[in-house]
């Protein structure tokens, strides 16, 4: 199958659905192969069912990123089972609403929110770089969320995200001599049933423009940043970071602009 990953082979934590199953759509309609690693195995097969259907070539393994062992078993049969590794898309988040300050915060809540974004994230990239270094190189992307700069009822996912920052940025120093490139994509708010779903209950997405002019993303957005930092296309490219927010990080406000 041709395309611009014609021959690749991507995993994509969190696949099997919102954000993440965009990108693996869009991967295998470019001809990677496709690795989906998701926790909710029952909706991997569905979402790999799919994708097979449409004459691509996919596999679900079920993983808990928050599990080492689980994380080094997926990258292991991966190589296993088609030779190699080119593509992490480390998608895999999780978010709740906090609404206190850290003081009140729960533990269980904090640990648990590390433990997926931050945490999940290396452990991806810890066991996946031994098989790109082994292949030649390859391309990782890690995910993080506008709110990188502090986010007033978010302290654990804000937190867990801005430290990606660092993260992809060391890992690029590290292993640019390994031809592997290491970049940060940062989504803004984005049309996913689980985000539409909260912001319907709290009352911000009619009003998500005044942060965002460009209006909510849709995962197809999200999924063409992370198509072109996945291919050849920007292998000039490491240890950057990509804001697809639709303008949110401009702090933009109606009356900020006189237009024209």
């Amino acid at each position: 199958m041709a395309g611009r990953l014609a021959g690749k082979v991507a995993i994509i934590t969190g696949g099997a659905r919102g954000i993440g199953l965009a990108g693996a759509e869009l991967f295998a309609a470019e001809g990677a192969i496709v690795i989906i690693a998701d926790r909710d195995a029952e909706a991997a097969l569905k979402a790999v069912a799919t994708l097979t259907r449409n004459g691509a070539r996919a596999q679900s393994i079920p993983c808990d990123i928050t599990k080492p062992e689980t994380v080094e078993t997926l990258m292991n049969e991966t190589v296993e089972s088609f030779g190699k590794l080119d593509i992490l898309y480390n998608n895999a988040g999780y978010s709740i609403v906090e609404k206190v300050g850290a003081a009140d915060l729960p533990l269980e809540v904090w640990h648990e929110t590390i433990d997926v974004n931050l945490n999940g994230t290396f452990y991806c990239c810890k066991y996946a770089l031994p098989h790109m270094i082994a292949g030649g190189g390859g391309s990782i992307l890690n995910t993080a969320s506008v709110a990188v700069n502090g986010a007033l009822e978010y302290n654990a996912y804000a937190t867990a995200k801005g430290a990606l920052i660092p993260l992809t940025r060391t890992l690029a120093m590290q292993y640019v001599p390994d031809n592997v490139r290491v970049n940060l994509i940062v989504p803004g708010g984005t049309r996913t049933e689980r985000i539409v779903d909260r912001f319907d209950r709290e009352g911000r997405t009619g009003g998500y423009g005044q942060r965002a002019p460009l209006g909510m993303n849709d995962p197809l957005d999200i999924a063409y940043a992370a198509l072109f930092l996945a291919s050849d296309e920007s292998r000039h490219i490491t240890g950057q970071v990509l804001h697809v927010d639709s303008g949110y990080s401009l702090h933009w406000r109606p009356d900020s602009t006189t237009g024209g």
